[in-house]
């Protein structure tokens, strides 16, 4: 096993990992239990200040606590690639062994430390903040199901479920809803037509071509040791937008999505939605549509200065006419970014902003609704 496949297959599964934990994060009281010993001891009720970003970092933590020897070990410049189906021992923290024996309590002990160390007392007399991670029965189970799933389809390998979807994304999220049933992300309209959102899964993949695979390189610049890695996506432009909570809040507050009346008193006043109702379908079938659209409309554009390049509108002139060279730089450039353009990558560019925004608190409340999907 070579070391280049052996931490291949740790980052996958930390993805794997951290996209089955990634969901309900919006900022809720302490739910049940937690709630009611809370008020028991006569604190206040307090918002639970746990994010995406901290659990991303815990679990970093813990992924990188491997007593490995063999891995840990310089690579002494072997890398070769072999055919052996490449695993994780039970030294590594999320291997799918481990996750297959996880419990609510292990997971808790697991990641407390990590997390409450993240924040820092609300006043100089106070001890840690804490948080509470919600629906900590459900993360658990699906954890189980991931890691015992690899074990059964997949030969306790992460890197050879990947391997299997021959470098398709589309293929990849068919393979992952297929083995674990917490990632089938599905509906039913009041037609009774299923519908398909696959939120979590489709995270999964894009994580995995943003973490290993060549998201952002140029094209022409693959190195020959490339070819071998199964991330490589080569469609991954038939993902869609990750229909989620933080992307309909922002497309609301750009105008970009107009909820009914009915709809908007629901969301502003953070009544909680029913998961699968007619109001959840359509705040988040309207937002992969929109994504969509607003994808065209950038490619559009992109290819739109294209055309002007050749006509030498908006190219820095030298002298008294435009420069060929800089127009065929300017049409190549263009031409690349418009084929580079896709719903994961603007996706990732609204949620980003949309974090900084409510952070700022000039979001209005975003659609509430406990699920597993997002």
């Amino acid at each position: 096993q070579s070391y280049k496949s052996k931490k291949m297959e740790r980052v996958a599964l930390y993805v794997l990992t951290l996209d089955a934990m990634n969901f309900c994060f919006w900022p809720t009281s302490l739910f049940e239990e937690e709630k009611e010993k809370n008020t028991k001891e006569g604190g206040e009720e307090e918002d639970n200040p746990l994010e995406y970003e901290h659990l991303a970092i815990a679990l970093r933590i813990l992924a990188e606590i491997d007593d490995d020897p063999d891995f840990n070990a310089s690579n002494n410049g072997n890398d070769n690639e072999n055919n052996s189906i490449i695993t994780c021992d039970e030294t590594f923290a999320l291997s799918p062994k481990n996750l297959s024996m996880l419990t609510p309590s292990k997971l808790k002990t697991l990641l407390t430390p990590h997390l409450t160390a993240q924040f820092t007392p609300k006043e100089e007399n106070n001890t840690n903040s804490t948080c509470t991670i919600p629906l900590l029965q459900e993360r658990t189970r699906l954890l189980n199901e991931l890691g015992s799933n690899l074990i059964q389809y997949h030969n306790g390998s992460a890197l050879h479920m990947i391997q299997k979807a021959q470098k398709s994304s589309s293929s990849l999220v068919q393979i992952i809803t297929c083995t674990f049933p917490g990632y089938r992300d599905e509906s039913i309209d009041w037609k009774g037509q299923q519908c398909f959102f696959y939120k979590r899964a489709q995270i999964v993949v894009a994580d995995l071509w943003a973490s290993v695979g060549d998201c952002g390189r140029r094209r022409g610049k693959e190195k020959k040791s490339d070819y071998d890695n199964p991330c490589h996506f080569k469609d991954i432009q038939s993902l869609t937008t990750f229909a989620d909570y933080r992307i309909p809040q922002l497309l609301r507050h750009l105008g970009v999505l107009r909820y009914d009346d009915d709809l908007s008193s629901k969301v502003d006043s953070k009544q909680e939605l029913m998961a699968g109702s007619m109001d959840e379908l359509y705040i988040r079938a309207s937002t992969v549509v929109a994504v969509e659209k607003l994808v065209q409309l950038v490619r559009d554009e992109l290819l739109s200065m294209c055309r002007a390049s050749d006509d030498g509108v908006g190219v820095v002139e030298d002298g008294e006419g435009g420069d060929e060279n800089e127009k065929k730089m300017m049409k190549t450039k263009c031409k690349i970014l418009a084929d580079d353009v896709s719903a994961v990558k603007l996706d990732w560019y609204l949620w980003n902003l949309g974090e900084q925004m409510d952070r700022e608190g000039k979001l209005g409340p975003h659609h509430r609704v406990r699920t597993i999907f997002y």
